[in-house]
Order: structure tokens, then C-alpha cells, then sequence
């Protein structure tokens, strides 16, 4: 894992390896609180369990403080199964805060189709005691749809339901919820399923972002609003992402439908300016171009405008009142991370970073492939394999011999090979390939 600060004119300024001892890698997310800046991750290891870790660094990202929490970490925290290289996983997707010498965290540690997510609530001393660690499923059962936002006193998880409904919800079955949670100890204050009014079932993208006793929710939904204040005319047919302002007890205040060509964001897709304006970013899915939306604070359209860039992660302004747009190509292989900066009074791209990439994981091909796979340049040390089908089930480990790997013996359809070096283990990659009949 790498740490980069990016100045305002695009330069990388500064970089700086974190080393992984023991594990594959750490994968987290970077975040401010009280002034403060952290770093709060995991790693995870087929040679040691996992590792909670959590750094505070100061601006020129020279590490503060190290705090480890020795097998707080799951078990199935070690079957992550996407883009394990680019770092994004459903870890990211987690909401945590520091206040004082206390991390309150609340964060899933793997996601489907590899393992339903282990969600735990956590808070932890910053002098390595373990407060609380609370796990989530016996009241939420949420699965691989799912975000988390935090405010001062409480945290909200937005996701897609499977098991008995939360108390003071209807059973509606696999449809879309937000659930409020107390911030002291991690039980249930409220809830509202996102079908109340108009929200929709949760998807892959449910989201929400807590700002100033307002929650922030993006999904995409079948029932567009129709009567909800300054609701915009959507899309009655194929349905469309709403945008909805919740206050801090789940009462809706208002929203407003998106364009018919947009899925919901899964990332952190909301950003704020201090005189009231509302960003918000998403992947036109006809298109394919990023789009960026600016609204007033009563969610009417400012201006909107479209990059022929990658997905966007996450938005966010910057010191000097620019937009910063964070965006992954060639998602799944090789990744690239790119950092946009954009004016916000006219939507005009400033400049743009690609950051410095690691070496590149090992891809087999062809994917789709019938019978072998190979690797164009196989590694000098033999390399173990792990083949996952899309709904977990293991179908064995492997060794590539001089870069071939025989499957054709399995089932047709889509599989996920987690490949590390034989010896130490070290994780290389992880590529999903698609199995042909024949």
C-alpha cells in the first residue's frame, strides 16, 4: 500500500510505501476527524490471521501514531474477492470517526459473491483496547449492497435485507432499508425501508452521506417520486437513480429523479460547499461518460456536465472550493487510480493525476476460455491458484506450471482465481474469467 499527497496543480508531492509484513495487503480508507488525519484499514494473510490497523499521519503523510488490534479481524475477512489489487472493496464502504483517543468503526470486512459480509461495529482505544465489537448480522443481515455514513452521535447502514425485518419495518421481503444506530453503543434507534416514500430496492449502489444533520441517499429504483417535493419528472418505464434528503431521524424532506440512464453511485458520490450546493457524480451507463451533477439546496439542477472519464469512486472539495473527482479504469485488472480537479462554478476539468501503479497482476487468457489458461509472462516462482465460483463455492487450489492452468473440467459460467505466490504466499492478483461450454 502506498500513501500519496497531490497538490493543487495535479504533481504527486509526496509518496509513501506503507510496508505489509504479514499480510497480503492493508485495504481501507483515508479520513479526517477533529483536525486529525487517518488511515483505517485491515490485512489480511493464508499465512497469519487478519490484522485491524489504524495510522494517524500529518500532512505530509509522515505516520504519527500505529495502532494494530491483533485478531479483531474475521475470519472470513481473508476472502475478499474483488479488485483486491485497486484496494476497493466493501472495507471502503465503511464509516468510521476519531474522537479523542477512541476509533468508533463500523464496517463490513468482505462482500459477496466470495462471503456475506461480516458487518462489525467496533470501538477501539487508540492505546490498543477493544471497547466493543459488535456484529451486525444477528439485527441487519445486510449483504453485499451495502454503505455506511456516521454523524456525532449515531451511524446508518443503507442495504438490501434478507432475514426477519428490523423492528418498526414491514416484512417487504429483499427490498432496500436504512437503519439508524447509536453511536455509544450500536443499537437500533430507527429505521426506514427505502420503498417509504419512493427510495426503491436497495442496489449495489444504495448509498448515503451524512452532512450537517442531513443524510444525503442515492438509489436506484423502479418508482420514481411523484409526489414528493421539487421531485423532477423520471423515468416511469425503466425506472431511474432518486435522489433523496433524509433528516437525521429518517424523515423524508425532499428529492429528486435523476436522467432514465443512470444507476446508482456505490461510492462516496456527494460533496458539499459551504454556501449550500450539493454535488453529485455518476457513470451515465448509455454513454459511459462520468457525469457531474451541481444543485441548489432545494435539489434543483445548477448545472450538469459530462467527462469521458472513469468510473468515480468518490468526490469530494478540496481547500481552494475545487471539485475533486477520483475515478478507477480497467477496474477489475491493473487499475487505474486518477484524480480530477474541477471548477465548481462552471464544471471545467482543472487538471487531472494519474498515480504511480504497482507492478502489474499476473491476467490469464483467453477469458472466455474453454480448456487452459495462460499467463503471457509467467513468474519466475510457482504460483498457487484458488478457484471461487460467483456464488462462493470453492472449486480448488492449483499450481500453474510455467504459466498454464487446466480448467477445463469446469462447470460453464464466471469464476474468481486468487493467485499468490506458492512459497510465501504473498497475494499477486485477482481476476474474475468467464468458463464456455464445450
Amino acid at each position: 500500500m502506498v500513501l500519496y499527497k497531490v497538490l493543487q496543480d495535479g504533481s504527486v508531492a509526496t509518496e509513501h510505501p506503507i510496508e505489509n509484513c504479514c499480510a497480503w495487503a492493508y485495504h481501507g480508507d483515508l479520513f479526517s476527524s477533529e483536525g486529525r488525519y487517518f488511515f483505517d484499514g485491515y490485512g489480511s494473510s493464508s499465512q497469519a490471521p487478519g490484522q485491524r490497523i489504524l495510522l494517524e499521519i500529518d500532512e505530509d503523510l509522515n505516520i504519527l501514531l500505529r495502532q494494530t488490534w491483533t485478531g479483531l479481524a474475521p475470519e472470513n475477512a481473508s476472502f475478499i474477492s474483488s479488485t483486491i489489487s485497486s484496494g476497493i472493496n466493501s472495507f471502503t464502504r465503511g464509516a468510521r470517526r476519531v474522537s479523542g483517543d477512541t476509533l468508533y468503526a463500523i464496517v463490513p470486512y468482505a462482500e459477496g459473491p466470495v462471503a456475506i459480509p461480516e458487518t462489525r461495529y467496533e470501538i477501539l482505544g487508540l492505546d490498543g483496547q477493544v471497547h466493543l465489537v459488535r456484529d451486525m448480522k444477528d439485527i441487519d443481515s445486510l449483504f453485499s449492497r451495502t454503505y455506511f455514513t456516521m454523524s456525532d452521535e449515531a451511524f446508518y447502514i443503507f442495504g438490501g435485507m434478507d432475514g426477519a425485518p428490523l423492528p418498526g419495518a414491514d416484512n417487504f421481503g429483499n427490498e432496500g432499508l436504512i437503519g439508524k444506530y447509536r453511536l455509544s453503543d450500536g443499537q437500533i434507534e430507527g429505521v426506514s425501508w427505502f420503498t417509504d416514500p419512493f427510495l426503491g430496492q436497495a442496489t449495489f449502489g444504495s448509498m448515503g452521506q451524512y452532512h450537517e444533520g442531513n443524510i444525503y441517499c442515492s438509489a436506484y429504483t423502479s418508482n420514481p417520486l411523484t409526489e414528493a417535493p421539487y421531485a423532477a419528472s423520471g423515468c416511469q418505464e425503466a425506472g431511474t437513480t432518486v435522489i433523496e434528503v433524509r433528516n437525521e431521524n429518517l424523515q423524508f424532506i425532499r428529492g429528486v429523479n435523476l436522467p432514465c440512464t443512470y444507476k446508482a453511485n456505490g461510492g462516496k458520490a456527494f460533496a458539499f460547499s459551504e454556501d449550500g450546493h450539493i454535488f453529485y457524480a455518476n457513470t451515465n451507463i448509455e454513454s459511459g461518460a462520468t457525469s457531474v451533477f451541481k444543485f441548489d439546496s432545494l435539489l434543483n439542477t445548477v448545472w450538469v456536465q459530462d467527462y469521458a472519464i472513469p468510473f468515480p469512486y468518490s468526490i469530494l472539495l478540496d481547500a481552494e472550493d475545487n471539485l475533486v473527482v477520483n475515478t478507477i479504469d480497467n477496474f477489475y485488472i491493473n487499475p487505474t487510480l486518477r484524480i480530477y480537479r474541477i471548477n465548481t462554478e462552471d464544471g471545467g476539468i482543472i487538471n487531472s493525476t494519474d498515480l504511480p501503479l504497482p507492478a502489474a497482476a499476473p491476467a490469464f487468457h483467453p477469458n472466455p476460455f474453454t480448456d487452459e489458461l495462460r499467463l503471457p509472462n509467467p513468474p519466475g516462482q510457482p504460483m498457487r491458484v484458488e478457484v471461487i465460483g460467483i456464488n462462493g463455492q470453492p472449486h480448488g487450489c492449483y499450481e500453474a506450471q510455467n504459466g498454464a492452468l487446466q480448467l477445463g473440467h469446469l462447470p460453464a459460467g464466471i469464476y474468481l482465481l486468487r493467485m499468490s505466490d506458492a512459497k510465501s504466499g504473498a497475494l499477486l492478483g485477482v481476476q474474475r474469467v468467464v468458463k464456455a461450454g464445450g
